[in-house]
């Protein structure tokens, strides 16, 4: 599930990153609206390989009947990794850096939400 949501989420991604200029083109005739906002665009569709996989991580330790796993996932994600890596980031590089803390939250949520899940299903079958 997790490979055919990011598979797909990546060819969304590549769309939107060529596309970027007429998909914005469509709201504004603005040549600095349309520029700034590709790379906009372009950024936060870097999230989608990621969010996906997470997305099932959550979805998967609700249906295994362990919501506190699901819980600590979306609380990681926002009050203890997002927020702070916008503060950061956002100092750091202006603009850019706020551009890209979410899409490096959702990569580290992604590597932590498969993880734990993987530890999980291990330590379930174990006692099965």
């Amino acid at each position: 599930g997790i490979l055919v949501t990011s598979g797909t989420e990546f060819c969304v991604m590549a769309v939107c990153g060529i596309f970027a200029p007429q998909l914005i083109g469509l709201f504004t005739d603005s040549s600095e609206v349309i520029a700034t906002g590709c790379r906009v665009l372009r950024t936060i569709m870097f999230i989608l390989p990621f969010v996906g996989a997470v997305s099932m991580c959550r979805m998967s330790f609700q249906a295994m009947g362990k919501p506190q796993f699901a819980f600590g996932i979306t609380l990681v994600r926002q009050l203890f990794l997002y927020v702070p890596l916008l503060l950061l980031l956002n100092r750091v590089f202006g603009f850019g850096g706020m551009l890209w803390a979410q899409p490096l939250t959702e990569l580290i949520m992604m590597a932590v939400s498969v993880l734990l899940l993987t530890g999980v299903i291990r330590r379930e079958s174990r006692q099965a």
